[in-house]
């Protein structure tokens, strides 16, 4: 018996997570998709409120009233599963719950008593397969303390899965005026029940025994409400292959049912709100819910729109060796539901998107260069990326011309590029300018120009000229200002000259003078003197050192003193400017006046 659980447990949990895996890695692409598509008539549901919608492509298919405010009645009991689901997590299996309090036992369902001791597992499938009020509230009193904690706990996870419409009041679903929600919610709080793979097998379950308990010693046999789910032809309700979720009913939200099948690899769920009973007591929730299905699953299908290794484009490539294009391809099948029939031609639209639109070797084949998108009329269904189907090596000569072209791509080397284009072209443009206009003055000019052509060049003469004597008239003023200071300074080197010599003159004047004077007393004393043969013989003193010794005169020195010149002697023109006037000598009258050499 445990090992036939522990197997079930493992078998539970692998599911799960292949189930989680096919999620993951599946296409999931939300679109939108019309029943008007489709060549099938779309369904015409009784109840109040329906709709399918494709769990795996997120897909609405068919609505009706989809957005409709109603009352969750037992659509809450599934919001409640799911919050007790992620609790049992974390709490484990097969774990005793003693229930305390009366007031969760004031609403029907299994009949627990207090003090009754029930696995929590048993009480969750009492109330997904029975739909067991008691084992709602009881589970909601476990799971978050209370039951105004856990509803609040059911309000905060139906924001969290994007229900904005929504507001629980209990865990039960039984009539609240102020509670509310909408298919287009329900859709959402039902996607998350189908990833919990134990409440899906436990939902699909058409039975359920409760075991005797401490105060309990009968086992109370639980029937899954869910007619879709039971095979007996008599009902007419049954529908092969569905799975779970929920079935239940008030009377002011009259009868409601949500299940999932999976046909053909489109997993659909079916929503229907607002059902009643006919006069046949035929359940009108319960024959939509067949009838959308059955639609369904004739009008979609999952169907291959593009299958891996397809040839979708060529794109050139530069710098290869052996070829200058390859082919890219898909990397990928792309899956998508579409309506049965669709045309492929006219309704599928490709997007191709490049990373670059020239690609370089070398090409890696297998590897991805861009991207593919698919639409159906529009709608956006599905992608793959694009890779090459072949290798491709590089040139290494055209590699290497490559990277000269990338050099002179950079923004300096083109800045100087261009500046030096520039200099260029601007240097033409002054050759073509002069080129241009010495073409002009041999091919001629007009009268006008020629008149405005020599007044220029008669001005600019004339501005030479002006400037010339300018020019010249500044050199004569400097010469002559030159002129004058040199002739200023000969004049003042001859007047010192003229004083130099004038002063020598009168030095040498003064000289002869005295000379002249000293020759003249010394005559007269020779002349005063006795005669040389009369006189005593006298006794000449050898002069001292220092001395001058006296010089005999002869009689023409003793006539013309040295310095004198005679009469006869012609006297050079310097010598008559400068020689003074001399006047004679004065005869001195009487020889007593000379002194007489004393007697021996």
């Amino acid at each position: 018996m445990q090992k036939r659980a522990f197997m079930k447990r493992f078998s539970a949990r692998s599911a799960a997570v292949f189930l989680a895996l096919f999620l993951l890695l599946a296409p999931l692409n939300a679109y939108a998709l019309s029943a008007d598509d489709t060549s099938y008539p779309p369904p015409t549901p009784l109840s109040e409120c329906a709709i399918i919608y494709n769990l795996q492509y997120e897909t609405v298919l068919f609505e009706k009233n989809a957005d409709l405010p109603i009352y969750p009645a037992s659509f809450a009991k599934v919001m409640t599963a799911i919050l007790c689901y992620e609790y049992r997590a974390t709490l484990g299996t097969n774990v005793p719950i003693t229930i305390l309090s009366e007031d969760d036992l004031s609403v029907n369902g299994i009949g627990l008593q207090v003090d009754e001791v029930v696995d929590f597992d048993t009480l969750l499938s009492a109330m997904v397969i029975g739909s067991a009020n008691d084992a709602a509230t009881v589970l909601a009193r476990v799971v978050s303390g209370s039951v105004s904690e856990f509803v609040n706990r059911m309000n905060e996870r139906a924001s969290e899965l994007g229900c904005t419409e929504t507001l629980f009041c209990n865990p039960t679903g039984l009539h609240n005026g102020a509670a509310q929600t909408t298919l287009s919610d329900i859709k959402k709080i039902c996607a998350r029940a189908y990833e919990i793979n134990d409440y899906m097998q436990t939902a699909s379950l058409l039975r359920f025994e409760v075991p005797i308990t401490n105060k309990s010693d009968k086992v109370r046999v639980l029937t899954n409400s869910n007619l879709l789910l039971n095979p007996r032809t008599d009902l007419g309700y049954y529908v092969k292959g569905a799975m779970g979720i929920n079935h239940g009913y008030t009377p002011e939200s009259g009868y409601c049912v949500s299940s999932v099948l999976d046909a053909g690899g489109a997993i659909n769920l079916v929503l229907v709100a607002g059902g009643y009973k006919d006069e046949n007591k035929n359940n009108s929730a319960l024959l939509d819910a067949k009838e959308m299905f059955d639609f369904a699953k004739k009008a979609f299908e999952v169907t291959t729109v593009l299958k891996k290794e397809s040839v979708i484009r060529e794109v050139e490539v530069r710098l290869s060796d052996s070829h200058d294009h390859v082919l890219l391809i898909a990397g990928s099948n792309v899956n998508a539901l579409l309506p049965v029939g669709y045309n492929a031609v006219t309704d599928i639209e490709q997007r191709i998107f490049l990373r670059e639109e020239v690609l370089t070797a070398p090409i890696v084949e297998g590897t991805s260069y861009g991207s593919l998108e698919l639409y159906y009329k529009g709608e956006y269904i599905g992608q793959t990326e694009l890779v090459a189907q072949r290798s491709l090596t590089q040139s290494t000569s055209l590699a290497l011309l490559d990277s000269v072209e990338s050099f002179l791509r950079l923004p300096l080397v083109r800045m100087i590029l261009i500046i030096i284009a520039l200099a260029i072209l601007g240097f033409l443009a002054v050759c073509v300018i002069l080129l241009i206009i010495q073409h002009r003055r041999k091919s001629g000019m007009t009268l006008k120009e020629k008149r405005a052509q020599k007044r220029l060049e008669k001005e600019l003469i004339q501005k030479e000229k002006a400037r010339q004597e300018e020019y010249f008239e500044t050199l004569r003023v400097a010469r002559r200002k030159r002129n004058a200071e040199i002739r200023e300074e000969f004049r003042q080197a001859r007047e010192r000259h003229l004083k130099e010599q004038a002063e020598a003159q009168r030095r040498a004047d003064e000289r002869a003078r005295r000379a002249a004077a000293a020759e003249r007393r010394r005559t007269m004393q020779n002349l005063a003197s006795p005669a040389e043969g009369s006189l005593p013989k006298k006794t000449v003193k050898r002069p001292a050192q220092g001395d001058t010794a006296p010089v005999k005169k002869t009689s023409q020195q003793l006539t013309r003193p040295q310095g004198v010149q005679s009469a006869n002697t012609p006297k050079t023109p310097t010598q008559r400017k400068n020689a003074p006037t001399q006047n004679p000598p004065k005869k001195q009258s009487g020889a007593g006046n000379a002194k007489r050499p004393k007697q021996p």
